[in-house]
């Protein structure tokens, strides 16, 4: 909610001295890459603002909601619907301190829901389900994680990550989940078109090149070396010999694969007979494999989570919340294969009849991230995203704009 700016409301970016300077920028090539294809502008409600604000590298004044959202729509962001300009005020009496919505305000059930995934140890990979939005075959990987070569913050946008490429895909097939409303982020697996994602060995396991200060830069030439990272440092979805864990936000009406990357040897989750099913598989026949006891064909979303403790030797699967099914795993021996990821289905077959809206990689259990099953499903699913400021739950059709909800 945004009542009362009286200059701009976003600064996306520097903003121009002067309105015909930013235009006339605008004009030129740009030689900044924003990442617009990454950002989400949805869901806002807007009263009495000055002006709307900047969105590209040029610095261009945007000074009504027309003009950002055909900012953001040339850029092709990801969401570019904005939001709506509310027709009075929102607020009840914010000078006595009521700051409740007035009950005939936009702002009313308009409130953004957007996922947010409990901390886990090791996240080497995450998708939300929503693409580029340059690109509806890029579903865009925003895992975070503290690698050996991240030393420096301002680089950071240069670092790797890890985008599924959809195939045979259409705009269509990307499906309203219930993680968040901001965008389409649900992704619908079509066995009938052979839907599926993929990343390949070779983008996966690329060596990494850096240069790093060797030494402190307080006082003193920081002397950058360069450095290059492989293999089990990189730290991807090629699994070498850590504990791991798959989790996966889905829904299916039969059997298929949801993720894995294997060849002889390497990991798998799928669902065989409607349950799901885990396994993974070193060299020398070294193998383990743990159904669910759960039935999870029902078309009905399910959160699902499959962790392999290598030291343990144990395989375990928790459905909706709950230990499932624990069974023998194995040691600690590398599952690296080159083997290309693949998530709802391969090009020879196992598609999946069903969506899967959020899904992440980890080399680390529950227990490395000193957490429980109890505690993320909580947070996921009842956390306080889900509630307004002062933890009170949705009343009417949806969460209100704005910290309270009032109606």
């Amino acid at each position: 909610m945004w009542q009362g700016i009286s200059e701009r409301v976003f600064r996306h970016a520097d903003p121009a001295k002067t309105a015909p300077a930013g235009n006339a920028a605008d004009a030129g090539p740009q030689e900044d890459h924003f990442a617009y294809e990454t950002n989400a502008y949805a869901r806002n409600v807007f009263y009495d603002a000055a002006q709307l604000g900047v969105f590209g590298a040029s610095g261009r004044w945007l000074m009504t909601l027309d003009d950002f959202r055909t900012a953001l729509r040339k850029q092709h962001s990801l969401a570019a619907s904005l939001g709506q300009m509310d027709e009075a005020a929102m607020l009840a009496d914010p000078a006595q301190g009521d700051f409740r919505l007035n009950r005939q305000s936009a702002a009313v059930d308009q409130g953004a829901v957007a996922f947010v995934p409990w901390a886990l140890h090791g996240v080497v990979a995450e998708w939300n389900f929503y693409p580029a939005g340059d690109d509806l075959t890029q579903i865009i990987d925003e895992h975070w994680y503290a690698k050996d070569f991240m030393t420096d913050r301002i680089g950071y946008h240069a670092c790797r990550t890890y985008p599924l490429t959809a195939v045979n895909v259409e705009s269509s097939d990307y499906v309203d989940g219930v993680l968040e409303n901001f965008a389409a982020g649900a992704l619908q697996f079509t066995p009938a078109r052979k839907t599926y994602a993929t990343i390949r060995h070779a983008g996966i396991t690329q060596p990494f090149t850096v240069k790093l200060a060797t030494r402190c830069q307080h006082g003193q030439d920081p002397q950058a070396k360069e450095f290059t990272f492989a293999g089990d440092d990189l730290k991807t979805a090629d699994v070498h010999a850590s504990n791991f864990l798959v989790e996966v936000f889905f829904k299916a009406d039969g059997d298929g694969l949801l993720v894995g990357k294997h060849t002889d040897t390497g990991y798998a989750l799928q669902i065989h007979g409607g349950r799901a099913k885990f396994g993974v598989a070193a060299e020398a026949g070294v193998a383990g494999v743990l159904m669910s006891k759960t039935k999870v064909t029902d078309g009905r979303w399910h959160h699902l989570i499959a962790e392999a403790d290598r030291e343990a030797q144990t395989l375990t699967l928790y459905v909706d919340g709950k230990l499932d099914a624990t069974g023998r795993g194995i040691g600690s021996v590398s599952l690296a294969n080159e083997g290309d990821l693949f998530v709802g289905g391969r090009p020879d077959g196992r598609y999946l009849p069903g969506a899967i809206d959020f899904l992440r990689i980890a080399h680390g259990t529950l227990a490395d991230a000193h957490t429980t099953i109890e505690e993320l499903y909580a947070w996921q699913f009842h956390g306080p995203a889900l509630h307004d400021m002062c933890g009170a739950s949705p009343k009417g059709q949806g969460r209100d704009a704005g910290a309270i909800e009032s109606f």
